[in-house]
């Protein structure tokens, strides 16, 4: 058994991450990779990235540049690893990114709401404060 999470909505990287960061990444199973028609590494998030082909003298040369940090499973799953995983990416991707957007992730409980960012080169998470209205 275990507990469920939903994760939606992604993070966008700017300037867009690198072909050789990309194939780190990669390697680390932080992307898929491009020979995988479904992702195929396990972790909880994954830069998602754009793939461009330009001819030149010596053939087709194939280059990656990533855009964001997205959740790469769809539906309710174990997000035990979620802010380690969003942390090693932003140590592997290093300083001289910007970032917007957010992760919201809801559990199967009543209430269990919370978003995961990026402020200042760090992973925050960001946990809502119920207000009742008095009588």
């Amino acid at each position: 058994m275990g507990y469920d999470s939903r994760v939606e909505g992604d993070i966008f990287i700017e300037p867009k991450v690198s072909h050789k960061l990309m194939d780190e990444l990669m390697a680390k199973n932080f992307a898929q990779k491009p020979e995988d028609k479904y992702y195929k590494g396990g972790r909880e998030l994954v830069v998602d990235y754009s793939k461009s082909k330009q001819l030149t003298d010596e053939g087709v040369l194939i280059s990656y540049r990533g855009f964001a940090i997205t959740c790469p499973w769809d539906g309710p799953h174990k997000a035990y690893t979620i802010i380690d995983d969003l942390k090693e990416i932003i140590f592997i991707l290093g300083p001289g990114y910007t970032y917007k957007g957010f992760l919201q992730i809801s559990g199967e409980e009543d209430g269990d709401l919370w978003r995961l960012r990026i402020k200042d080169g760090k992973v925050e998470e960001v946990h809502p404060t119920i207000v009742w209205p008095e009588d």
